[in-house]
């Protein structure tokens, strides 16, 4: 005998829900998936770079060396660098040398080295250069620049100064007057003006840098409990 069923008997609708109906599938776009998910990266907290990505310039040379036009900067006035007196007529002594390229030197009864043996005697008179000292804000790390260098620009020679460093380039160009306005020290031209945005990010930056040390320092001094 054929067995007769309900037609709606055996649908899903009509049956018990179990456990496994409740749960989710990987492709459910209603829910987060595990890779979907993370905390806030380190990276953020630190400040960004301002010259991050930033193309250098081509090289060219100084000297006798190659280097990117985007570190260096040039002294626009030479003629206006005070020359020390004290670099005048100063006495230079020329060793003399043996086989070898080594300084003569004599021995003494005692047999210790005198001073190297001179050959001749000249005067000449010592350039004073121009130069600057700039301070890492935050590692109080200074850097001493000197415009001692030469490059060619176009036909004629200019002097020059080779700073990687954009910290450096950025307190050189940039300047804050009495008023707290930031100015361009006219003195100097950078070999790449391209990078002018960034140099004022960097200084922005350091300049922040500085007057939240200066308001620590200000804040430890007036806070007896800080200073003593």
């Amino acid at each position: 005998m054929t067995k007769l069923t309900d037609p709606v008997e055996g649908k899903i609708s009509d049956q018990e829900p179990d456990e496994e109906s409740f749960g989710t599938s990987e492709h459910d776009e209603s829910v987060l998936s595990e890779t979907e998910i993370g905390a806030l990266p380190e990276k953020i907290t630190q400040t960004p770079n301002p010259f991050d990505g930033y193309p250098l310039a081509r090289k060219v040379k100084v000297g006798e060396v190659m280097v990117s036009a985007t570190y260096i900067m040039l002294l626009k006035d030479p003629d206006n660098i005070f020359q020390d007196p004290s670099g005048r007529g100063v006495t230079h002594e020329f060793f003399a040398k043996n086989k070898q390229g080594e300084d003569i030197r004599l021995e003494d009864a005692d047999g210790k080295l005198k001073k190297p043996k001179v050959e001749k005697r000249t005067s000449v008179t010592l350039k004073s250069y121009h130069n600057r000292i700039t301070v890492h804000p935050i590692t109080g790390e200074a850097t001493d620049t000197v415009f001692d260098r030469y490059i060619m620009v176009g036909s004629r020679e200019r002097m020059c100064a080779l700073v990687p460093s954009h910290i450096a380039r950025a307190q050189i160009c940039l300047m804050v007057d009495n008023k707290g306005v930031i100015r361009i020290d006219r003195r100097y031209e950078l070999a790449d003006p391209k990078q002018a945005s960034r140099i004022r990010e960097v200084f922005n930056q350091v300049h922040y840098q500085q007057m939240k040390t200066e308001r620590m320092a200000q804040k430890f001094d007036q806070d007896p409990g800080l200073s003593g």
